[in-house]
């Protein structure tokens, strides 16, 4: 298959050079790859390499996983780390307890009129980059609508 023709959404990558999972969504056309660096000594590779640094060797990984040569690259890269970013705080990671996924869903239904909630917990797929990206899009959306306005295509 042509590079790119079938993307996983989720890669688990045991002997990565740098990021040990990579989820993977499209949007407009546009691959979206987030490289998910855990762990302090993994975390401390990536926080030594600048946005492009990190950007290219996670480009790197996905053409040697895909057999891809630079038809794939990369056109805009953020880098952010949960430790110390205001947002996230000490880290900004969830998973339900075992039988607890369809209660954490129903966060996202609680209170929907005054309070969006969004985040890998209240999706309905769970705990995965995608499923986070998507509920946040969600959750914009809503609030747009009550506004009256429509979110810009992505």
């Amino acid at each position: 298959a042509p590079c790119g023709e079938r993307w996983a959404e989720l890669l688990l990558c045991a002997d990565a050079s740098l990021a040990k999972q990579i989820w993977i969504r499209m949007s407009n056309n546009a691959c979206i790859a987030t490289g998910f660096c855990g762990g302090p000594t993994d975390a401390a590779a990536c926080a030594a390499l600048t946005d492009s640094e990190a950007a290219d060797e996670l480009v790197r990984q996905l053409r040697r996983i895909y057999g891809c040569g630079d038809e794939l690259r990369w056109v805009q890269c953020i880098k952010v780390d949960w430790g110390t970013d205001v947002w996230a705080g000490c880290g900004a990671y969830s998973s339900p307890a075992v039988g607890a996924c369809g209660v954490w869903r129903e966060l996202r239904k609680t209170g929907a009129k005054r309070l969006l909630l969004a985040g890998e917990a209240v999706h309905p797929r769970g705990s995965t980059v995608c499923s986070a990206l998507e509920s946040g899009e969600w959750a914009a959306d809503m609030f747009l609508s009550r506004l009256g306005l429509e979110c810009e295509a992505r």
